[in-house]
């Protein structure tokens, strides 16, 4: 079965990650609370009964397990503000665990006193399908802690009680064991899969299925963040639009099929020169976007100038004539929003169209 993340794209595995973080937090802003209340009703319980028979000698460790589960849990739901505000991911996952270990410890210690007394072992199950149905964990983790804890039960068992568990009642256990893992196992696969069709749909609503670069709708999502982050805190950034010249007569002379593979081989080149922090889009037909962030007017022009001459210098094999464009920057300014910064983009493209072609015009 191995490790559930060997299925996930590389480039997903930090953000599976987060939100299987995300995920158990939602679980865990409850579980601490119905621990304490479970907790305290059955210590309550052995305040106003002190006479319970089927207790016998166990009591005082029965108050200590429960006094155990609720002060753990109320220390951790007390931290849990504090615990979001860590930036370390690792760290968090660490606590986080520690928590539901301390829990599935306790639920085992619980069913190795009961069994001293009867032949339930109930709390064992619940706390090891509890964690295999609400907490989020890889299936080696999981199986390390099944199996760890199918240890720690039988060697208390023989610590407290003096003697070995007997085959026939440790048996149900190993099936329950069994039963969890497998839980996990299931559920992560579905889980992994949900992850990936959420991620493919959310990509295919959001990219150009011809170049694979950006549309328009995110385009504009993008820019509204940045034009927000410039308002804060000024830090410019910048507008290129870009139009392929004379584009028309590539399909009217060699077809569709040729223009198509144009306007891929233009995205992959403007792919390779902006960085992960830019954006690159597919505009409308010939026309394509670029947002670059943490640029000025005078770097985004260097910028558009260098994948003008690339394009420019570019062999494209099916096109016998040389292949240019006309590039039209703009840059943030106060008062701006989307529709102002691309309006100004898209004049210096009229101009650098209207002055001959092949050239950047920037303002």
């Amino acid at each position: 079965m191995g490790d559930l993340f060997t299925v996930i794209p590389p480039e997903l595995r930090e953000e599976y990650r987060d939100e299987k973080l995300e995920e158990n937090y939602k679980i865990l802003k409850i579980l601490p609370l119905v621990v304490m209340l479970s907790s305290a009703l059955y210590l309550l319980q052995y305040r106003f009964f002190p006479g319970v028979e089927s207790l016998s000698e166990y009591k005082i460790n029965y108050i200590f397990l429960f006094l155990f589960a609720f002060s753990v849990s109320l220390i951790y739901k007390l931290s849990l503000p504090l615990l979001l505000k860590i930036k370390s991911i690792g760290l968090k996952e660490h606590i986080n665990r520690f928590y539901f270990i301390s829990m599935f410890i306790f639920c085992i210690t619980l069913s190795v006193f009961d069994l001293q007394l009867s032949t339930d072992f109930s709390a064992y199950a619940v706390g090891l399908l509890s964690l295999a149905f609400l907490i989020r964990e890889k299936l080696r983790n999981f199986i390390l802690l099944s199996f760890g804890g199918f240890v720690i039960f039988n060697i208390s068992f023989y610590l407290v009680g003096n003697n070995i568990l007997p085959i026939n009642e440790s048996l149900p256990v190993f099936v329950f064991t069994i039963l969890a893992i497998y839980i996990v196992y299931s559920k992560g696969q579905t889980k992994i899969q949900l992850f990936i069709l959420k991620h493919e749909l959310r990509e295919s609503s959001i990219k150009d299925p011809l170049t694979n670069l950006y549309n328009r709708r995110y385009m504009v999502e993008f820019l509204h963040k940045q034009i927000a982050f410039f308002k804060r805190y000024e830090t410019k950034t910048s507008v290129l639009i870009l139009d392929i010249d004379y584009f028309k007569s590539v399909n009217d002379k060699l077809g569709h099929g040729v223009g198509d593979s144009v306007l891929k081989e233009i995205s992959n080149l403007i792919e390779n020169e902006i960085r992960e922090t830019d954006l690159a889009c597919r505009y409308g037909g010939e026309e394509f976007v670029i947002i670059l962030s943490d640029s000025n007017l005078k770097k985004s022009r260097i910028i558009a100038e260098r994948i003008r001459t690339i394009i420019e210098k570019y062999n494209f094999e099916s096109v016998s004539w040389t292949i240019t464009v006309s590039i039209g920057v703009s840059e943030s300014m106060i008062g701006d929003n989307e529709p102002s910064i691309l309006e100004r983009a898209d004049k210096n493209l009229y101009k650098a169209k209207e002055s001959g072609r092949n050239r950047t015009v920037s303002s």
